[in-house]
């Protein structure tokens, strides 16, 4: 085969340090707006970026030649040196070391795109632990 074709979409997930809120409201959009710009120069597609105040979601496409490793050190190292220099008062900023991510089947996609951009609403009526307890608990 001549072409190379893939349909790589993932679901990440990272916090920030020691889950402390950083991400307000008030800021949110700024931040998300500056990862989807990261992962679209770096040949990405974003499908949906979204979270709360201690963590971000990100359902993206990736790119053939591109590691997962690699698109979560770009996204994660850019938006940090970001926060760092536009938003003022964020000078302790950072990201937790670590990340999640889940394969999405094109089937399956719109599903995870309204997951990501209900992050809000939905730790509103879950929280993260009982959420993490669940997923431990799904997982074995």
């Amino acid at each position: 085969m001549a072409n190379t074709y893939t349909s790589l979409t993932v679901h990440i997930v990272f916090s920030t340090k020691g889950r402390e809120p950083w991400i307000h409201a008030g800021i949110e959009q700024a931040i998300w707006g500056c990862l989807a710009t990261i992962a679209r120069r770096h040949g990405m597609v974003v499908h949906a970026v979204g979270g709360a105040d201690d963590h971000v979601h990100l359902l993206l496409g990736l790119p053939a030649t591109m590691a997962l490793s690699r698109a979560v050190q770009l996204l994660k190292g850019g938006s940090s040196r970001w926060v760092h220099e536009a938003l003022a008062g964020l000078e302790g900023f950072a990201w937790q070391d670590g990340y999640g991510a889940f394969s999405v089947s094109r089937a399956l996609r719109d599903e995870a795109v309204r997951y990501v951009l209900r992050q809000r609403e939905h730790h509103r009526l879950v929280s993260w632990p009982a959420e993490a307890q669940d997923l431990a608990v799904a997982a074995t």
